[in-house]
């Protein structure tokens, strides 16, 4: 049982993070930075960037926060649209298979 959970986990884990890519990157685009642009507006390397967007890497604390602050939001609206984003592809994956 508590492999099963750690599957879970780990999936959610996963999702979270390529949801988290997925609204910096939209976000991004809407402020129209390219990404070497913004990455250096951030203070974090471009590949690191890359990784964000991607879902490959989770970043800390301190970068979500520099990221929000170049898409002048919060880092709590990022966090939040991210989560959105989970829970609309998890209840899209409920419904498919229903």
């Amino acid at each position: 049982m508590a492999s099963c959970k750690g599957k879970i986990v780990e999936a959610e884990s996963a999702r979270l993070k390529k949801a988290f890519g997925k609204a910096v990157s939209s976000r991004r685009l809407a402020h129209k930075f390219e990404q070497r642009e913004f990455s250096r507006v951030v203070g974090i390397s471009n590949s690191h960037l890359r990784k964000i967007e991607s879902g490959e890497t989770s970043p800390t604390l301190t970068t979500i926060d520099k990221i929000a602050r170049a898409l002048d939001t919060d880092a709590a609206d990022l966090v939040c649209e991210s989560c959105r984003l989970v829970r609309k592809e998890t209840s899209e994956i409920a419904q498919s298979r229903s």
